[in-house]
């Protein structure tokens, strides 16, 4: 994990993490729920206020083409 002031908005953070998109909930059930589901990247907007599991917002997500360039086919936005 990697956390660094954003440059363009001071008040805010970029985090780069590597790991599981799925929450504490799902492992404790079967095993067929376990897949990925932001694909290769995503922005979150986290809650304020930690109130429980699935406290967060998926603004953007998608997957890198075989470049490693963003998909804009794949890209969605909430």
């Amino acid at each position: 994990m990697l956390i660094h002031p954003n440059p363009l908005a001071p008040n805010r953070y970029v985090v780069l993490n590597s790991g599981h998109t799925f929450h504490e909930q799902e492992l404790s059930t079967l095993n067929y729920l376990l897949f990925p589901r932001l694909g290769d990247w995503a922005i979150v907007k986290l809650a304020e206020k930690s109130s429980g599991l699935g406290n967060e917002e998926v603004i953007q997500a998608g997957l890198f083409d075989e470049r490693w360039q963003v998909s804009g086919a794949t890209a969605k936005q909430n």
